[in-house]
């Protein structure tokens, strides 16, 4: 499954922002319920806290990549975020956290969701990307960048075939 199959126009936020990682967490529940209404916010919010007690999903380099399991909802499902000012998201190199990817999976397949987490990190890490997305100034722009950019890592992979 492709990034870009995780997430449409609606569940791209190109103005979010939070004081901490809870309330980023909380406000990325609630815009994720209103795009996938069979998901409780409350629930997610409390599942999605207890992954970062695991340890923080903020990777560095200004990414994090929240993820949780979700009984509710039949195929993985994302939420992109992107934060102008920044977000202390206890990230693993300690600055702030500029573009969100929530995801959220269902129970199965197991490891489906592994696939997209391998993918996501691919995208996400090139500081290219990332900063064409936080440029962005429209939710299509966003998709946009994330669909050429896979394309380009595919061709890249098959040319090292």
């Amino acid at each position: 499954m492709k990034v870009s199959e995780l997430i449409g126009s609606s569940s791209i936020l190109l103005q979010f922002e939070a004081k901490n990682k809870k309330e980023a967490l909380r406000k990325l529940a609630g815009k994720f319920h209103e795009v996938q209404s069979k998901v409780d916010p409350k629930l997610l919010f409390t599942a999605l806290m207890r992954r970062e007690e695991l340890g923080s999903t903020g990777l560095g380099n200004g990414i994090a990549i929240p993820h949780v399991k979700s009984e509710e909802i039949p195929r993985p499902q994302g939420l992109l975020a992107v934060s102008k000012k920044g977000i202390d998201f206890h990230a693993l190199d300690g600055e702030l956290v500029h573009v969100l990817f929530l995801m959220v999976y269902p129970q199965n397949p197991v490891g489906v969701h592994l696939v997209v987490l391998a993918g996501l990190a691919r995208l996400l890490r090139d500081d290219f990307v990332v900063g064409l997305i936080r440029r962005a100034v429209t939710p299509g722009q966003v998709i946009k960048v994330i669909s050429e950019q896979e394309a380009r890592i595919m061709v890249l992979a098959e040319n090292r075939i």
